[in-house]
C-alpha cells in the first residue's frame, strides 16, 4: 500500500511525493520520497507512522520525530527528501530498525533596491542590487536492536550517523550619487560560506533482574563524536571617487576545523535481602573534550595574498571528566523507614590553548557525601 500525488501550477511552482510499503511476514520496508519548490510540508509524521510504520521502531530510537515541515524563509525554495525505513523481526522478542534519509534545501533571493535620503541643501540616491544562494544537503543512518531475553532482561543499542553540508553564498552591489556628485562611492560586498557538520553516536543499555538471587543489574555506555569545519570568505570593498577619502577594502578569510568527542558509561545493582533490607550501588562516569575558535587571515587591496592575523585568531581546546559513585541501604517496615547513602564525585576541567599548547585553566574537584534520612 502507499500514497503517492503530484502538483503544476503558476510560476513553476510543483510538489511531488511518494510513500509506498512491502509488508511480508515480519519485514516491512518503506520507501519515501518527497520534492517541492512551495514550502509544503509533504508529509507529517502522522502520515509516516500510520502508513509508513516508523512507529513500529519503538524504542530502538529512529527519525520519529524527524523534521518535515517547510523550509519558512523568503525568496524560492527548492526541498528535496528521500529515504527508507526497514523494520525486521527476527523472533517476536528479537527486532531490528534500520532508516536512512536524504534531504536537500535550497532557497534563491534577488532584489533590487533603490534609496532616496534627502537632507537640508542635497540629496543622495543609493541604487543596490543582489542575489544570495542558500543550499544544506544531508545524509542521516540509523540503526537499532532490540533483544527482550524474557520478562527480566532486555538489550538495547542504537547507532545514528549524520553529515551535513551547507553553503552560502550572497552578493551585493550598491553606489551612491547625490545631487553635486555624479558618482559618490561604491561598495562591493561578497559572502561566501562552506561549512559541514559530521556526527555519530551510538549508545547500549542492558538490564537484567534475577529472581532467585533477587539482584538487579543495569548497565549503559554512550559514545559520540562530531567533527565541524567552516571555510569563509567575506570581501567588503568600498571605492571613493570624491577627493579626500581614503579607499576602504578588507578582504576576510576564516578557517575552522573542530572535533568533539564525548564518552559515558554507567552501572548500578540492587540487592534485595528481604521486603525490609535493599543495598544498591552505582557508579558512572562522563568524559567530554572539544574545540572553539578559528583561524583568521585579512588581504587589503594593496596585498596579493592572504596574511594570517594572530590578533584576531583564537583557538581553545577544553575537557572535563566527572566521576559518581555511591552505595545505598535502605530499611522499611510498616513501623519505620531508614536510608543511608554514601559516595563519591570526581570533577575535573581543562581549558588549553592549541596554539601554544598552554593550559589556560584547570579546576579539580573531590567531593565526599553521606545522607541519613
Amino acid at each position: 500500500m502507499g500514497k503517492v500525488f503530484a502538483g503544476y501550477g503558476t510560476d513553476k511552482r510543483y510538489e511531488t511525493g511518494g510513500l509506498l510499503n512491502l509488508f511480508r511476514d515480519t519485514l516491512q520496508v518503506s520507501l519515501i520520497g518527497t520534492s517541492n519548490n512551495q514550502s509544503s510540508q509533504g508529509f507529517s509524521m502522522q502520515d509516516l507512522n500510520e502508513m509508513g510504520g516508523f512507529d513500529r521502531s519503538g524504542d530502538m530510537g529512529g527519525q520519529q520525530g524527524y523534521n518535515l515541515g517547510g523550509y519558512g524563509s523568503s525568496g524560492i525554495p527548492k526541498k528535496s527528501l528521500a529515504g527508507t525505513n526497514i523494520n525486521y523481526n527476527f523472533t517476536k522478542d528479537i527486532k531490528l530498525n534500520l532508516q536512512y534519509f536524504y534531504k536537500q534545501n535550497e532557497t534563491r533571493n534577488s532584489f533590487l533596491r533603490i534609496n532616496e535620503i534627502d537632507y537640508i541643501d542635497s540629496t543622495s540616491y543609493i541604487h543596490s542590487t543582489g542575489n544570495s544562494n542558500n543550499a544544506n544537503h544531508s545524509h542521516q543512518i540509523h540503526a537499532g536492536f532490540s533483544w527482550k531475553q524474557d520478562s527480566t532482561g532486555y538489550l538495547n543499542y542504537n547507532f545514528d550517523w549524520t553529515h551535513t553540508a551547507s553553503s552560502f553564498f550572497n552578493s551585493t552591489f550598491s553606489e551612491t550619487k547625490t545631487t553635486h556628485v555624479d558618482l559618490f562611492n561604491t561598495t562591493s560586498y561578497r559572502n561566501n560560506n562552506h561549512d559541514s557538520q559530521r556526527d555519530l553516536s551510538t549508545d547500549i543499555n542492558y538490564n537484567k533482574t534475577f529472581t532467585k538471587s533477587k539482584i538487579d543489574i543495569s548497565l549503559n555506555g554512550n559514545y559520540a563524536s562530531g567533527l565541524s569545519a567552516a571555510d569563509h570568505y567575506v570581501d567588503n570593498i568600498t571605492t571613493q571617487y570624491v577627493k579626500g577619502y581614503i579607499p576602504d577594502s578588507i578582504l576576510r578569510h576564516e578557517l575552522n576545523h573542530l572535533p568533539s568527542s564525548n564518552y559515558n558509561f554507567g552501572a548500578s545493582i540492587h540487592k534485595s535481602f528481604s521486603k525490609k533490607h535493599m543495598l544498591m550501588a552505582a557508579i558512572h562516569y562522563n568524559n567530554d573534550v572539544g574545540h572553539s575558535g578559528d583561524e583568521v587571515y585579512q588581504r587589503f587591496s594593496i596585498l596579493n595574498q592572504y596574511e594570517y592575523t594572530p590578533g584576531q585568531s583564537i583557538k581553545f581546546k577544553h575537557e572535563n571528566g566527572q566521576f559518581n559513585s555511591n552505595l545505598s541501604y535502605r530499611f522499611h517496615d510498616d513501623k519505620s523507614n531508614l536510608n543511608f547513602t554514601i559516595g563519591g564525585k570526581f570533577y575535573q576541567y581543562k581549558l588549553v590553548n592549541t596554539y601554544s599548547e598552554a593550559a589556560i585553566g584547570k579546576q579539580t574537584n573531590i567531593t565526599i557525601f553521606y545522607h541519613l534520612t
